[in-house]
């Protein structure tokens, strides 16, 4: 498989006060406060107090112009009572509002958008970028719910996504209540990673904080869903389809799920799935996304395909807003005081700073620890076989076209470039096994020579091109039943070349384990009627391997026993172009001297594709579909490995998998028996492979984009269990990420108690970082930009406690305190 080019190590940002690990220690904070109590007061006791609220928002499907805006108050049977309008007006031409009315605290009130009957309103829409009319009967909602008495500033995004927390709370039992809105808010938020009735709604041009660029490209997303005619949602009416969908999406919203589901007659209609599938097109479609990171919306698409319990909610602790007398202030400071400190024992139990020496700190670092030490160079027999299997099937193919004069060729090579670049592998035809001679035709090919090439580095002198390869290095005999003999050595290749590249001469080829016999096997293909291989089998020794990217030995020798099957199509990637599939299985040992074994790699099952590509050209790894198991005496790791969606770089020389995928289970083993630590999925997306060369020096014109994405569970005994995902983009000529988004729920009893989520997006020089966390079963929210000696933790939009960077307290605003060092 060809390799594709890895991206630089984002080096450290630069120290300041408020950093990437203040970042996650205030994560912990925040996770600390969610769970905490609070009083419905929808119907509490107590005396009502009034608020005089001044509202002011956004309404965007896009942005909507000269739509009617009202303000409805909630009955007493939770609906929505449409006969009764406080405050009305009309947006402006960039769907902004205000409005003012007088309210009941903790009451929640409903602020309703809807279009005129005369097709005056219109959207912006996102995928056309072209105002288009909205038909009369569109509408969308938001909620609000005055946290005090007296005078109330405050906001209101209207969108699809605040329409569902409407129809979520509308839905529940009790209807539109304060503690239904509460939970409504929270299972939206902890679905798209920010609050949609807080965030405004602005074009992705124009969005400035992270969680607007969220809300824009989400918006997006629903355009997209319109314009495919998503959900059934099809006909020629644009604004039709619009209303369709954004009414499937409010439909699809609950308090108890983040799954979005609509069903009737026994039919359920993926909601989820389908706004999954909007956002990834808007992911991958640069006038749709601008130049908002696919990484800010990592957590977003991970929680669009949740499934069964990992679809449930956390439930809303109240505090801010959630209604009752009790003053929130109060009720948010004493849930973070009383659950800090389990929080801080949950991963204390679970990590530990520093190294081997702090094991016994952190139940998920033991098995993390123990796993590193049994999984080191796993790599070595995962490469191998893909490099020594495939350089020697190869050879047979020379081999057999020649002695079926299927082809005059007398040498074959996979890798490499036109201009005589490195190669991944290498055979020719020898008349003896010293591989002395170069055969000349069928009469005197007896013996094939190949080389797998594992690193190689070149140097130029003032007459050539110096090559320095380690390889294993094969000698094959045919043998009478039609199988092949191999041996096999590790060595080091010396080649000079003219720069015309038509003379070569191999200067040395050293064995590096001399002390060892050379390796030996059995390579039996089965052929059809044409004399293509369509089968095989392996048996028998390998050298030692090298260390990924090195040019010293991961492991001691091998032993090997694989079998397959080869089917050859078309594979549409050309016009003439077909691939070699290889359905592979077997077992590869890896052995630390001459009878330690290190490990057991299974391909249980496994995929390879090459595929010739142009006329002439070297074979391409296009696909990599393996199912394996890698064993050693400490620890396992079972799962797949995925390699696709090949495209040709501008040099016309490199094709490149532009998306992977690793997905499994790590387990360490301690007198036999197994314990599962880590379970997840990492999948990176290379964007740009098109418009990038490769002979250039990377810069803002050319350069490839990586976005990663890791999610997964980590679990430790009688600890709770912790589900993460983490997210983020960068550039090949950037030494830091663009974004960097993450988010955590930890369970209790498989019930999530808290969902925390944050962003990070480094300035140009650092200063101009902006860092933001949100714990949504609480609303407590934590941001800052540039280099703060402290930032506000806010519960709602009510300031509760300051962090300082400098000692690492959590001054609240009653006077108490509480540490945030929890020991990381």
């Amino acid at each position: 498989m060809n390799d594709f080019k890895t991206p630089r190590t984002p080096t450290r940002l630069a120290r300041r006060p408020l950093t990437l690990g203040t970042t996650l220690i205030a994560a912990a904070v925040l996770a600390a406060c969610g769970g905490g109590g609070g009083s419905d007061g929808g119907t509490g006791g107590g005396t009502a107090t009034t608020s005089a609220v001044a509202l002011s928002g956004i309404a965007s499907k896009g942005l909507m112009a000269n739509a009617d805006v009202k303000v409805h108050p909630v009955a007493a049977d939770g609906s929505v009572d449409l006969t009764t309008t406080l405050a009305a007006t009309t947006t402006d031409a960039e769907g902004r509002y205000s409005l003012s009315f007088d309210a009941t605290v903790s009451r929640p009130y409903v602020v309703r958008v809807s279009a005129k009957a005369d097709g005056s309103t219109t959207h912006l829409d996102e995928v056309t970028g072209t105002a288009q009319p909205l038909p009369a009967g569109f509408s969308m909602r938001s909620v609000i719910t005055p946290s005090q008495a007296g005078t109330v500033t405050t906001s209101a995004s209207i969108t699809p996504f605040s329409e569902m927390v409407v129809a979520a709370a509308e839905r529940a039992g009790g209807g539109i209540s304060a503690s239904n809105t509460a939970q409504a808010v929270s299972t939206v938020t902890q679905l798209l990673g920010f609050d949609p009735t807080a965030v405004s709604a602005r074009p992705v041009g124009s969005a400035e904080s992270e969680d607007e660029k969220k809300m824009a490209v989400m918006l997006a997303a629903v355009s997209q869903m319109a314009s495919g005619g998503q959900l059934g949602c099809s006909g020629d009416d644009a604004g039709a389809r619009t209303r369709c969908v954004v009414e499937a999406l409010s439909a699809s919203s609950s308090t108890s799920s983040l799954k979005l589901a609509t069903g009737s007659g026994g039919t359920t209609v993926d909601v989820s799935g389908a706004l999954n599938t909007a956002l990834g097109t808007v992911l991958t479609t640069p006038k749709l996304s601008g130049s908002v990171p696919g990484s800010l919306l990592a957590g977003v698409v991970a929680n669009l395909g949740c499934k069964d319990s990992g679809c449930t909610p956390a439930t809303a602790s109240g505090g801010s807003g959630s209604g009752g007398t009790t003053d929130s202030t109060a009720t948010a400071i004493a849930a973070a005081r009383l659950l800090f400190n389990e929080i801080r024992s949950d991963w204390g139990a679970m990590f530990s700073r520093g190294g081997a020496s702090s094991l016994a700190g952190g139940a998920a670092n033991v098995q993390a620890w123990r796993f590193r030490s049994a999984m080191e160079g796993v790599e070595v027999p995962v490469d191998m076989l893909v490099k020594d299997a495939g350089t020697m099937l190869m050879g047979v193919d020379l081999y057999n076209d020649l002695m079926a004069g299927r082809s005059a060729q007398t040498t074959r090579s996979r890798g490499g470039d036109s201009q005589g670049g490195q190669i991944a592998g290498a055979c020719g035809l020898f008349t003896a096994t010293d591989l002395s001679t170069r055969a000349t035709g069928s009469a005197d090919a007896r013996v094939i020579g190949c080389r797998a090439v594992y690193r190689s580095s070149r140097s130029f002198t003032q007459n050539a091109i110096v090559t320095t390869e380690w390889v294993h290095g094969f000698t094959l005999e045919p043998q009478a039943d039609g199988s092949f003999a191999y041996s096999s050595r590790a060595r080091q290749r010396i080649s000079s070349c003219n720069y015309a590249g038509t003379s070569c001469t191999v200067t040395a080829n050293t064995v590096l384990q001399p002390a060892l016999e050379a390796s030996t096997g059995r390579l039996v293909p089965t052929l059809d009627a044409l004399g293509a291989i369509r089968g095989f089998t392996l048996a028998g020794d390998l050298p030692g391997g090298f260390a990924k990217g090195s040019n010293t030995f991961g492991s001691h020798h091998h032993a090997i026993a694989l079998s397959g099957s080869i089917a050859t199509a078309a594979d549409g990637l050309s016009a003439s172009s077909q691939s070699d599939t290889y359905a592979v299985s077997g077992t590869l040992k890896a052995y630390s001297d001459a009878s330690t074994e290190i490990g057991t790699l299974t391909l249980r099952r496994g995929q390879l594709a090459l595929s010739t590509l142009t006329a002439g050209g070297s074979p391409v790894g296009t696909l990599a579909d393996l199912d394996l198991l890698w064993t050693t005496p400490g620890a396992e790791f079972e799962g797949t490995l995925r390699l696709k969606d090949v495209v040709l770089t501008r040099s016309g020389e490199s094709w490149v998998p532009t998306f992977g995928q690793l997905s499994g289970a790590l387990r360490t083993t301690s007198d036999g028996v197994s314990t599962e630590f880590l379970k997840g999925t990492l999948e990176a997306r290379i964007s740009g492979a098109g418009s990038y060369d490769e002979r250039e020096a990377d810069s803002a014109s050319n350069r490839f984009g990586v976005d990663l994405t890791l999610t997964g569970t980590v679990t430790a005994p009688q600890r709770p269990v912790l589900e993460f995902t983490l997210g983020t983009t960068m550039h090949s000529d950037q030494d830091k990420p663009d974004a960097v988004s993450f988010q955590y729920r930890t369970l209790v009893g498989g019930a999530p108690r808290m969902v925390v989520s944050g962003t990070a997006t480094p300035g140009s020089d650092g200063s101009g970082a902006r860092f933001m966390l949100r714990e949504a079963t609480s609303r407590l929210s934590l941001g800052w930009t540039g280099q703060p000696s402290s930032a506000e933790l806010k519960s709602g939009d009510t300031l509760i406690g300051r962090i300082d960077a400098a000692t690492r307290m959590l001054t609240f605003t009653d006077g108490s305190f509480v540490s945030l060092d929890i020991g990381l």
